[in-house]
């Protein structure tokens, strides 16, 4: 039954996951993910996870998989608005966040059991260890290489996003084909410089349900039916 539905069916699912954590309650651990600080000669680094948060960061993974499977749903008119995009975009951001930084708050507290021989689920400490720099940067970098993914992937397979999904409209290419992984990459690079203060104001072609990000890479906004 459910490989029948389509993607705009999923986004009452979506925006659960959103405000799942604010009916579960706020996690005792501090810091999910890593942390480095050296201000002052006061040096700091944390790391932390949960239990609970690590099964809610595979949840969304696990929907996020299914509803990328899933058969793509009826498109309609093109979309004029551009706050819905900004909404989308800031949504997708939350919920991209949320799955993957718990995962990788798992590096630093086992390179840290590894170390002290004592397992907990956060810890802050200020003195340094040999894999604090390494462990940092990898992570900063593994978090961006998600990120890129999360947002590439749906224009990829031609599919909204699911932040696009809850605001009901999705980005497709003018003539219909999926974008290649190199020009969705190019097209998210230049949709955050798209947030700036100076491109809002660019002209937009509403009618066709298009920007200047659209323009120069021949996509529009369609709603979903």
């Amino acid at each position: 039954m459910l490989f029948r539905m389509n993607a705009k069916h999923f986004r009452w699912l979506f925006l659960l996951l959103l405000v799942l954590p604010w009916f579960a309650g706020h996690s005792k651990t501090g810091v999910i993910g890593a942390t480095l600080t050296w201000d002052n000669g006061q040096y700091r680094f944390a790391g932390g996870t949960g239990p609970k948060e690590i099964v809610y960061a595979v949840g969304i993974i696990a929907t996020c998989a299914l509803f990328l499977s899933l058969s793509s749903s009826r498109l309609g008119m093109p979309m004029p608005g551009i706050s819905r995009r900004f909404a989308a975009c800031c949504l997708d951001f939350v919920l991209c966040l949320c799955a993957i930084a718990p995962l990788l708050g798992t590096v630093p507290i086992l390179f840290e059991w590894r170390r002290t021989g004592v397992f907990a689920w956060s810890f802050q400490r200020e003195t340094p260890a040999s894999f604090d720099g390494w462990v940092t940067g990898t992570l900063i970098i593994a978090a961006f290489a998600c990120m890129a993914l999360y947002y590439m992937l749906p224009l990829v397979l031609r599919m909204p996003s699911p932040g696009t999904c809850i605001m009901g409209y999705q980005i497709v290419a003018d003539d219909g084909r999926a974008l290649t992984p190199r020009e969705a990459l190019r097209r998210l690079y230049f949709g955050f410089k798209a947030l700036s203060f100076r491109t809002p104001s660019r002209p937009r072609d509403k009618v066709n349900g298009k920007f200047w990000l659209d323009e120069k890479f021949g996509t529009r906004a369609v709603k979903l039916l």
